[in-house]
C-alpha cells in the first residue's frame, strides 16, 4: 500500500516493486543521510516517507513506528498542509494493522479534506477507497461500496493518466465489492484488469490483484477454477520470491474460507501461511541485521540540538581555497529577514528556507562547485570561483516565497559580495569581514 504526496513514483518504491527490498531500504536511508547533511527538510520528509513504507511493507513495524515519530516531529516545523495530509495517511496504516478502524477512518477523512483542497487527486481517490476498505472490516458494506465506488470514479475522472494509482483503487474496490457480495461489480473490475499486459511489471500490485481474484473465485463458489488459479498464484509468489506481500495477503483468503464449507482449502492456506511466516522471519532477520545499526544512527539525533557547521571549518576551507586558487574567487553572504517566526530560530524550517535561498543563488551562478556555511539559522556564506567582479547583471533574488501557517509570504533577502578581482584582502578572513560589514550596512542602514 504505497501513496505519495507527489504523484510520481519514487526510486525506493520502484525498487520495492521489483522485489528489491534491501536495495529499497538502503536507497531510502542514503537519501535521508544526504538530506540531513544538507539540512534540507523537504528531502528529509520525503526520505522518511520512503523509509516508512520500506519498513512497513517488510513487516518491520517497530522500525516503521520510529520513522513515523521522526516524520511527525519534523513536519510540524514546516506547517505544510501536504505533509499533514500525508501523515494522516501514514497514521491510517498504523491504525489498520492495530485494528483501530474508527481511528483509521477519521485519519483518512482528514487527509481527504486536505487532498481535496490542494487538488492532490491521487490521494483523494485512494483515501476514498481506503475508507471503503475500513468500512468493509467493520462489516458496513453499503458505506464501503459508496466510498470505494466514489474513489475509483474520482481517480478515473481527474487523474486518468496515473495508471498505478488507478489500478490500486480498482483492486481495492474489487475487494470491497466481493465482501459486499456485489459480484457483478467485482467481476467487471477483475475481468478488465485481467486483460492488462503490463500489470505484472508492478510486482506488489500484481500479487495484490491475484489474491483479490483468488478470494473472488472462492466466494463465488467457482471451486474448480479456484484450485487451478491457486497453483498459478503459488507459482507467482515462488518466482517473485515475495513472501512478505504474500504473508500480508493470505489472511484475506483465510477469512473468506472460514465462512465457506471448504475446510480442505482452508487447511491448505493455513499451512501455506506457516511456510510464508518462516520465510519472512528469515528475510526480516537479515534485513534487521543489515540495517538496524544505521536505523539507530539516523533516528537517534535530537533535531532541536543539531548544530551548524562550525565557522572555523568554513574559514579553514576558505583560506585554503584563497591560497591555492588559480581563478578569481567570489564570496557571497546572504541574510534572510525571518522576524515573523524568530521564536523558532533553531527549527529545521529556517534551515529549509535558507537552503532554498542558497539553491536559488547558486542556480544563477551556474556552478555546483562551492563551499558554504550556515552562519546562523538565517544567514549563509558561500565561496566559489567566478571570473567577474560584479554580479548585478544576474538579477539575484531579493525575496524568497514560502508558505507559513497556511499563507504564502515573501521574505526579504539581503546579500553582499566581494571578489578577489577587486579586493585587496591578504586573507580569506579579511575578505569575509569586509563582506559582512557591507551586509551589516545594507541590513541596518
Amino acid at each position: 500500500m504505497i501513496v505519495h504526496k507527489n504523484d510520481k513514483l519514487t526510486d525506493a518504491f520502484l525498487l520495492q516493486q521489483d522485489g528489491k527490498y534491501l536495495e529499497a531500504i538502503q536507497h531510502a536511508q542514503a537519501q535521508l543521510v544526504k538530506a540531513k547533511v544538507n539540512m534540507n527538510v523537504r528531502d528529509m520528509l520525503d526520505a522518511y516517507v520512503d523509509l516508512y513504507y520500506c519498513y512497513f511493507n517488510e513487516l518491520l513495524f517497530e522500525e516503521a513506528l520510529q520513522v513515523y515519530e521522526a516524520h511527525k516531529k519534523l513536519f510540524i516545523t514546516t506547517n505544510d498542509r501536504a505533509d499533514v495530509m500525508y501523515h494522516y495517511v501514514m497514521s491510517y496504516m498504523l491504525y489498520d494493522v492495530t485494528k483501530q478502524y474508527d481511528a483509521g477512518i477519521d485519519a483518512l477523512k482528514k487527509a481527504l479534506a486536505i487532498a481535496t483542497s490542494i487538488q492532490a487527486h491521487h490521494i483523494v481517490g485512494l483515501a476514498n477507497c481506503f475508507i471503503g476498505a475500513l468500512y468493509t472490516r467493520k462489516k458496513q458494506h453499503n458505506e464501503a461500496l459508496d466510498y470505494g465506488t466514489l474513489g475509483v470514479a474520482y481517480i478515473r475522472t481527474f487523474a486518468p493518466n496515473l495508471t498505478f494509482y488507478t489500478l490500486q483503487c480498482e483492486i481495492c474496490l474489487a475487494q470491497i465489492a466481493t465482501s459486499a457480495h456485489a459480484f457483478e461489480q467485482a467481476a467487471k473490475i477483475i475481468d478488465t484488469i485481467d486483460l492488462l499486459q503490463t500489470l505484472d511489471k508492478h510486482q506488489t500490485l500484481y500479487l495484490q490483484f491475484l489474491f483479490v481474484k483468488m478470494r473472488y473465485l472462492y466466494v463465488t463458489n467457482q471451486l474448480d477454477v479456484a484450485q487451478t488459479f491457486r497453483e498459478t498464484l503459488i507459482a507467482t509468489v515462488a518466482s517473485t520470491n515475495d513472501h512478505v506481500v504474500a504473508k500480508l495477503l493470505v489472511p484475506t483468503i483465510k477469512n473468506a474460507l472460514k465462512h465457506l464449507p471448504l475446510q480442505q482449502e482452508l487447511d491448505f492456506w493455513e499451512n501455506y501461511e506457516q511456510t510464508l511466516q518462516l520465510a519472512v522471519t528469515n528475510e526480516t532477520r537479515s534485513i534487521l541485521k543489515a540495517f538496524s545499526l544505521q536505523q539507530q544512527t539516523l533516528l537517534s539525533e535530537d533535531h532541536e540540538e543539531q548544530t551548524l557547521l562550525p565557522k572555523s571549518l568554513f574559514f579553514d576551507r576558505g583560506q585554503s581555497l584563497f591560497e591555492l586558487a588559480t581563478k578569481p574567487l567570489l564570496l557571497l553572504i546572504c541574510q534572510m529577514d525571518t522576524t515573523d517566526f524568530s521564536e523558532q530560530k533553531r527549527s529545521y524550517f529556517q534551515f529549509h528556507m535558507l537552503q532554498q535561498a542558497l539553491d536559488q543563488f547558486m542556480h544563477q551562478f551556474d556552478t555546483q562547485h562551492y563551499i558554504s556555511c550556515h552562519l546562523t539559522p538565517h544567514k549563509f556564506a558561500v565561496l566559489f570561483e567566478y571570473d567577474a567582479a560584479d554580479v548585478t547583471h544576474l538579477h539575484l533574488p531579493k525575496t524568497l516565497s514560502m508558505e507559513l501557517l497556511g499563507k504564502t509570504q515573501n521574505y526579504p533577502l539581503y546579500f553582499s559580495y566581494t571578489s578577489t578581482l577587486t579586493s585587496r584582502s591578504n586573507s580569506f578572513l579579511e575578505m569575509y569581514h569586509l563582506t559582512e560589514s557591507r551586509l551589516y550596512q545594507l541590513v541596518f542602514h
